[in-house]
């Protein structure tokens, strides 16, 4: 098991307290492909938030491979999502000042992982096998979005991290980038050295998911029906 949530909900205070996830009890088992579907506002990126380390449960318990993240440090948090998990952003947050080589292997050096020549190598190797080998040099305001979110899954994958978190990585592509980056994630995860999790609305994206979870005003299901869940959840 890799990911468990017990009684797991999170209350934003203030003078009405909203209650943003209420109550998850949840089980993720390493190199499951998920998708996490609902509409806008029911909570999505609040869950993928909480699993990736960025913000805590107000109350239960957040377990990552075993050990209950409840007390550790903010030190001990951000050590594990630098060398345990990976982003993709809807909007790829590159920065635009670097090459896509630069981008990816950053995160490499700031967390001590290697030497800048070993970083630049492996992204390269990366960034190569995702159709990029001609656009390395390329600033990343030179790249088209379906080329951003490319360059996005590499420097989520440079790590070889345990989980990997997508929040709606199609949203701003087109149809074709829509399938090219779907057919990415097939190739990655289908080998199962990755857990992956896709917070989307699209139904495209949700059907290529083995398994779905469906969040509705803070309340997550577990799908044994994918294709009537999606149904109910785009109504």
């Amino acid at each position: 098991m890799l990911l468990s949530l017990r009684n797991a909900s999170l209350t934003y205070p203030s003078e009405v307290a909203v209650t943003a996830l209420r109550e998850v009890n949840l089980d993720i088992n390493r190199g499951e492909m998920i998708a996490l579907v609902g509409a806008s506002g029911s909570g999505k990126s609040t869950l993928l938030a909480i699993l990736g380390l960025l913000k805590r449960p107000s109350d239960g318990e957040y377990y990552f491979d075993g050990r209950p993240t409840r007390h550790l440090s903010e030190g001990e948090l951000c050590h594990l999502r630098n060398r345990r998990i990976g982003f993709i952003f809807q909007h790829h947050l590159l920065l635009p000042e670097l090459t896509a080589l630069e981008n990816v292997a950053l995160n490499q050096i700031l967390t001590g992982r290697d030497s800048w020549k070993n970083a630049r190598e492996k992204a390269a190797k990366l960034l190569s096998a995702l159709g990029l080998e001609n656009r390395l040099d390329h600033h990343a305001r030179q790249l088209s979005g379906g080329e951003q979110q490319r360059v996005a899954v590499a420097r989520a994958l440079i790590n070889n991290p345990d989980l990997i978190l997508a929040d709606e990585p199609t949203g701003n592509l087109d149809s074709e980038n829509s399938r090219r980056l779907l057919a990415i994630f097939r190739s990655l995860f289908g080998k199962g050295d990755y857990t992956l999790i896709i917070a989307t609305h699209s139904q495209q994206v949700a059907r290529i998911c083995p398994r779905l979870l469906v969040i509705r005003d803070g309340v997550v299901s577990d799908e044994s029906q994918p294709r009537l869940a999606l149904a109910r959840a785009s109504a």
